[in-house]
């Protein structure tokens, strides 16, 4: 049989204090380090950002700038386009105007010339009516004169 081996001890090194100090002190120097290189990729992270922040800012604002002027020009040339509209229209309504009184002329003359001949059919028939009536009180006035007959 195989005989065992007794079991080695990890015995920790020894070191001094001195030694457990300056490693202390290595480390600690090593993490003031790393903080600092933390400390400043935060203050290049901060000023990346503000540089950022700040371009889009400008670009909005040139944006909102852009949308203005392009918003005053739309207004001013719709303003341009119902002035026309209006101009247009109110010419449109003149010349109709104008065609309606013309014809309304047109069927007033007309009108008194059917009234005028109308007038004069009327002052023949009256005439005639005049005389029938006259013969008919003359007939009257010789039939009441005139002998009755058997």
């Amino acid at each position: 049989m195989p005989t065992k081996k007794p079991a080695k001890k990890n015995n920790p090194p020894v070191t001094s204090h001195a030694d457990e100090q300056r490693y202390t002190n290595i480390i600690l120097e090593q993490m003031r380090d790393q903080i600092q290189l933390i400390a400043e990729g935060q203050v290049q992270m901060h000023s990346d950002f503000t540089q950022k922040i700040e371009s889009v800012e400008k670009n909005l604002g040139d944006e909102i700038k852009m949308t203005q002027l392009a918003l005053v020009k739309t207004r001013e040339d719709l303003t341009a386009k119902i002035e026309g509209v209006r101009v247009e229209l109110k010419g449109d309504i003149d010349r109709v105007e104008k065609k309606l009184d013309a014809k309304i002329e047109g069927v007033r003359v007309e009108l008194k010339g059917d009234i005028n001949r109308v007038e004069k059919k009327l002052d023949g028939v009256i005439e005639k009516v005049d005389q029938h009536d006259e013969e008919i009180v003359f007939l009257k006035t010789a039939i009441a004169k005139s002998p009755p007959h058997l």
